[in-house]
């Protein structure tokens, strides 16, 4: 009985002359003192100095209020959801609404059998400035307690002054929301799906309830492959998207994920999986008799000579066959085989460096296209031997026909 008589007395004491800016505990985020007429100062925290009891209010991450204000002359406020359960109209809790600032629900005098406060009514409210943080506006108790009003700015206070209730505006800064969505469209492709070699784009579309501009981070990791992270963005180009270096990775399934950040160190984290298929690839060996393959491009051949050429390709991953091939030879004979040959053949018909391309198609309507350049050369001279006699025969008779006049 000793203990509780002295609390009375030394809150009573200390709250007689409010001191303005006291600070909330480390898990208390309101501050500030309000003002009734007839009950005198609310504190909604106690110093950070080690009062001799912790108190204070805070708002947590959804916005709901909870714990304790005091009034030297009515003891604890609660803003415990246990507490007002009950309450006279829902909703009970009070919270704030982080896009409007306005609050809602009701807060209680633990020592009043109808110790009600309403924050929200017809005519009055409670709400708090986003960008500042301060509390105005009014919330009325019962009889006995009144009108509250939380800061000294509001209009028709009068017996105080140079009061009001914060919090950290940082509250209304609504955490990011990560979000990846796949580009496949250079691949020819759909879905999470890419192919050896083809550009395949994983794009950033991250969002902010604070606006975009407040992420100011984005960092981008390939797990199990690469560095960590692969790609990391800041602010002005935080929301940079990435794009998958699908010829070295190879085939195989992966997943990224993407991490973001807001300006407060707010976070959020997403994976995606992704799968990159092996690519259709077109290949060819080229022969001089049909049946020794070598690469095209150490052949030796002459102009007009029968090249013969042998498919090597191979279809794309998931597909079964390749349906379609497309031959073309630079300055052949014939310079395109059009039926879907295996094994072509031509002659080139003038000499210097033939490119000869093969492009396919597979049943998963993937293509590619090689090109070997070939060099035919034009023959050697033909050489024809003409026996001495003949030239001793024709000079002697030139020398006889000079001296026969």
């Amino acid at each position: 009985m000793y203990k509780k008589s002295f609390l009375i007395i030394f809150f009573a004491a200390f709250f007689i002359f409010p001191v303005t800016g006291v600070i909330a505990g480390v898990d208390d985020n309101v501050s500030g003192y309000a003002w009734s007429e007839n009950i005198g100062w609310i504190s909604f925290n106690n110093t950070s100095g080690g009062g001799i009891i912790d108190y204070g209010v805070n708002i947590g991450s959804q916005g709901k209020f909870s714990g304790y204000a005091w009034s030297e002359n009515i003891g604890w406020i609660s803003f415990n959801n246990s507490d007002v359960n009950g309450c006279p109209t829902s909703p009970c809790q009070v919270k704030v609404d982080f896009d409007t600032g306005l609050l809602s629900g009701w807060a209680k005098a633990l020592g009043f059998g109808d110790g009600w406060i309403h924050l929200n009514g017809t005519n009055y409210g409670t709400s708090i400035n986003q960008l500042t943080g301060e509390f105005s506006g009014w919330a009325w108790g019962d009889t006995v307690i009144g009108w509250i009003s939380f800061n000294d700015s509001n209009q028709g206070v009068f017996g105080a002054s140079d009061y009001k209730v914060t919090v950290d505006s940082s509250i209304f800064s609504q955490p990011p929301r990560a979000f990846i969505s796949c580009d496949p469209s250079d691949c020819n492709s759909s879905d999470c799906i890419a192919y050896t070699g083809c550009p395949f784009h994983l794009i950033n579309q991250s969002t902010d309830p604070d606006g975009q501009s407040d992420i100011v981070k984005s960092e981008w990791d390939i797990l199990n492959w690469g560095a960590n992270p692969d790609l990391s963005c800041t602010t002005p180009n935080a929301l940079c998207d990435i794009t998958p270096q699908t010829q070295i990775m190879g085939s195989g399934n992966f997943t990224a994920e993407l991490y973001i950040e807001d300006q407060i160190g707010q976070s959020d984290t997403i994976i995606q999986p992704f799968q990159i298929k092996q690519e259709a690839l077109a290949d060819f060996k080229c022969s001089l008799d049909n049946q020794n393959w070598q690469d095209c491009e150490t052949l030796e051949l002459s102009v007009k000579e029968v090249v013969y050429f042998l498919d090597q390709s191979t279809p794309s991953e998931g597909a079964f066959a390749i349906i379609e091939r497309i031959w073309t030879f630079q300055n052949g004979d014939p310079s395109q085989d059009l039926s879907n040959n295996l094994n072509p053949s031509t002659k080139f018909q003038s000499g210097g460096a033939k490119d000869v391309t093969l492009t396919i198609t597979d049943d998963q309507s993937r293509t590619d296209s090689k090109i070997y350049t070939i060099n035919s050369q034009l023959p050697f001279p033909e050489y024809k031997e003409i026996p001495p006699i003949l030239w001793l025969r024709n000079f002697l008779a030139i020398i006889s026909g000079l001296f026969a006049f």
